[in-house]
C-alpha cells in the first residue's frame, strides 16, 4: 500500500477552515486526474502536534473515492523530503512564518499560499 505512487500534498502551518478547504481542493484535482491515492503529509514545528485531526476528518469524510495516506512530519524534514520524492508535489503554505529556499525544488513544486 505504501510503496506505490501517491498524488503528494504537503501541508505547512496550521490546519483551519482556509486550509481544509485547499485541501479538499487538492483532493478533488486527485479525483479528477484519476489518482487512486493520495498521501497528505502535515509539517509541524512540533513532532508532537496533531492538532490538525479534528479538522482533518471534515476532508476526509467528504472521500469515498480515494485512498488517503496522512502522516506527520517535522518541519525540519521538509526538504529531505522534498529532495528524496519523485513526482509532482502540492505544496499548501498556510502560515506566514519563514521557510527554508525552494527555488531548486520549482520544477516539481506546486505552490499553494494562504489566502
Amino acid at each position: 500500500m505504501l510503496t506505490g505512487r501517491f498524488y503528494e500534498v504537503y501541508f505547512l502551518g496550521r490546519l483551519d477552515e482556509v486550509g481544509v478547504e485547499k485541501l479538499k481542493e487538492c483532493v478533488f484535482e486527485a479525483t479528477k486526474r484519476g489518482e487512486e491515492r493520495v498521501r497528505i503529509r502535515f509539517y509541524v514545528r512540533d513532532g508532537a502536534d496533531i492538532s490538525y485531526l479534528d479538522e482533518l476528518k471534515k476532508v476526509l469524510l467528504e472521500n469515498v473515492l480515494l485512498s488517503i495516506v496522512v502522516e506527520s512530519r517535522e518541519l525540519e524534514k521538509l526538504t529531505e523530503d522534498l529532495e528524496s520524492d519523485e513526482g509532482e508535489i502540492t505544496l499548501i503554505i498556510n502560515e506566514d512564518s519563514p521557510l527554508p529556499d525552494l527555488t531548486r525544488f520549482q520544477k516539481k513544486l506546486r505552490i499553494i499560499r494562504k489566502g
